[in-house]
C-alpha cells in the first residue's frame, strides 16, 4: 500500500524507456526497441538526404545513435 491505496499489479510496464515484463520472453522487449530505433532513424531521413551535411557529419550522427 502506498498512501493508503493499493498498487495495481500489472504484467508489464515501461521504465527508463525499457519495457519490463513479468514473463521472461524478451521478444516483446526486442521488438519494442527495434520499433523505437526505426522511428528515430525515420526522423533523421531528411539529414541523410540533405547535401547541407558532409559525409563525416552524417557518419558521426549515425555513430552517436547506434
Amino acid at each position: 500500500m502506498v498512501k493508503g491505496g493499493k498498487i495495481k499489479e500489472v504484467e508489464e510496464f515501461q521504465y527508463l524507456n525499457s519495457c519490463v515484463i513479468i514473463d521472461v520472453n524478451v521478444g516483446q522487449e526486442i521488438n519494442a526497441r527495434i520499433g523505437m530505433t526505426a522511428a528515430i532513424f525515420k526522423l533523421l531521413k531528411n539529414i541523410w538526404r540533405s547535401s547541407a551535411y558532409n559525409t563525416q557529419t552524417k557518419i558521426n550522427i549515425h555513430k552517436s545513435n547506434v
